[in-house]
């Protein structure tokens, strides 16, 4: 599958996982529930390139395991991508307005809205993966589970984000260890777990379970470096730039310079792929998807 290809991939899986994942959010006879929570949560959801959830897919599908086997674990996943984006963009954190085009949760809906439908879709997702139809063996649930919460908390995408806050400002006396951290906490880690559990629930085991973890924290550094590029270049009319630049956030360009970092997001992908060439041709699709990160412009 060459890059063209992965991108009418990558679009057409999001037509399927668009479906199911308004489905799975669907507002519910229960008296009790709100429906202004279900809209912020569905609002929540909208869009986006469904990038996490369609390596969970391809991980799967790399051990035989169809997507409509591990549909719902992807929409899980990308429920669980869509709190933290809530929770990023409000005013005590990254305080950014718009969202993937649209306004953001919390200019919609306000504030406090916002944070419950984000508690929500982090709870959903749990919920989801700990459906039998997500899969038979209930141990496999239990592990799925106990790893996102694992990568959610102090070590991973909340100590990430607080590390990032800490960071502001402070660029030029930031060191690239702390600024690479602050990445594989935050981003790195739900794209490593989306990797991981795509393959997990295809019953895969052992060294397979630690090349895709290896692949995934190197594309999720590639990809979170290629994003900090597009935001400093500022070359593509469609990108919608963050407030990193104006809050002083330690970046890999800002500490280290565009040239090193684009030679970094090289140097990752070189690990990405050195890390699959275990799995030979039936990789290629995860190997395109490393040339994707690395030329995106979206």
């Amino acid at each position: 599958m060459k890059q063209m290809d992965v991108k009418q991939g990558l679009s057409s899986f999001s037509d399927t996982l668009n479906l199911r994942i308004f489905e799975l959010l669907a507002a519910d006879d229960d008296a009790r529930s709100s429906p202004q929570l279900v809209d912020a949560m569905r609002y929540a959801v909208r869009g986006g390139r469904r990038f996490r959830p369609f390596l969970t897919a391809e991980c799967a599908n790399l051990f035989g395991l169809p997507l409509s086997s591990c549909l719902d674990l992807a929409c899980a996943i990308e429920c669980f991508h869509c709190h933290s984006l809530i929770y990023d963009d409000l005013p005590a954190m990254d305080d950014d307005a718009t969202r993937r085009g649209l306004p953001a949760v919390h200019v919609v809906f306000g504030e406090a809205t916002a944070m419950l439908a984000a508690s929500c879709l982090s709870l959903t997702a749990f919920e989801i993966i700990a459906e039998p139809t997500t899969h038979r063996d209930p141990q496999v649930r239990t592990r799925l589970i106990a790893e996102l919460a694992a990568i959610a908390g102090k070590s991973g995408m909340a100590g990430g984000q607080l590390l990032d806050l800490m960071s502001e400002g402070r660029s030029r006396t930031t060191n690239l260890a702390v600024v690479e951290r602050i990445h594989s906490m935050k981003t790195a880690s739900l794209i490593r777990y989306a990797c991981v559990a795509g393959a997990r629930l295809a019953g895969a085991r052992g060294q397979d379970l630690t090349a895709l973890a290896q692949y995934g924290n190197a594309i999720g550094l590639a990809f979170q470096i290629a994003d900090d590029l597009l935001d400093a270049n500022g070359s593509d009319e469609a990108f919608q730039p963050s407030q990193d630049a104006l809050r002083g956030k330690a970046t890999y360009v800002s500490v280290a310079g565009t040239h090193a970092a684009s030679m970094m997001v090289e140097k990752l992908a070189d690990t990405a792929l050195s890390t699959i060439a275990r799995f030979g041709q039936c990789g290629s699709t995860l190997a395109d998807i490393v040339q994707l990160v690395v030329q995106r412009s979206y």
